[in-house]
């Protein structure tokens, strides 16, 4: 769709890290980063290691 070529571009443009610290939409759609899961509540289910994105960022 639309929006997602707009954030490949943005992300291209500018950087994924940049991207997630200054959309904070495009940051919440995020479940895993950097090896850790970004939803609590998934990692909490399976028993895997949590780190909140913006902590990461």
């Amino acid at each position: 769709s639309n929006l997602v070529a707009s954030y490949l571009l943005e992300i291209g443009e500018s950087g994924l890290e940049k991207c997630l610290r200054e959309n904070k939409s495009l940051a919440r759609g995020v479940y895993v980063f950097r090896g850790k899961i970004a939803k609590q509540n998934i990692a909490e289910r399976f028993g895997l290691d949590y780190k909140d994105i913006f902590s990461s960022l």
